[in-house]
């Protein structure tokens, strides 16, 4: 969608279909569930995100690093976690952390609010190149999580129904949609 197709939603109708809610995407809901380590927490590897991580440069270097396909905002640190992830890397928020992050402006138009609609554009067509990269459910509720489908719990307890070969309402609506994607 551009710009001008954007503007003519008008803004709240624009934030409502772009812009993820925080609520969705707050993972201090998701420690305060399941704990520093993300104890039971099927998706850990989507908490990390690069504004304050450390791991160790072996572990940085056996994965490839960070994925640079990726255009604009979003997707790059998410990737580079799960690749960690699927390589046996754990998870710990340390909350004693200190974190000097430069504040950068989110885009380029000068309009605060189409700025972050356009950034959550770039983030929602990231994490669609990325669930294509990797064609696994995990990466796919991810995707569902940048569309503002479902929340880091609701993409959690999909994977963890199917792990345990329940097939839930969720799943079978997940599964849906992804058929209805390919269609």
């Amino acid at each position: 969608m551009s710009v001008e197709d954007i503007l003519k939603l008008g803004v709240v109708e624009a934030l409502r279909q772009f812009v993820l809610p925080s609520h969705r995407d707050n993972f201090d809901m998701v420690r305060r569930s399941h704990g520093d380590s993300f104890s039971g927490f099927r998706l850990p590897w989507l908490a990390m995100t690069t504004a304050n991580v450390s791991m160790s440069r072996a572990a940085f270097e056996n994965v490839g690093g960070f994925e640079a396909s990726y255009a604009g905002w979003g997707a790059e640190d998410t990737d580079l976690g799960y690749r960690l992830w699927r390589e046996g890397s754990s998870f710990i928020y340390i909350a004693d952390a200190i974190n000097y992050h430069q504040v950068h402006p989110i885009g380029t138009t000068g309009d605060y609010d189409l700025d972050l609609i356009l950034r959550q554009q770039e983030l929602q067509r990231n994490a669609t190149q990325m669930a294509r990269k990797y064609e696994t459910l995990e990466a796919f509720v991810f995707q569902g999580m940048c569309e503002s489908r479902y929340s880091p719990a609701e993409a959690s307890a999909i994977v963890q129904d199917l792990d345990d070969r329940r097939l839930s309402d969720r799943v079978m609506r997940e599964i849906l949609s992804l058929y209805r994607k390919a269609a």
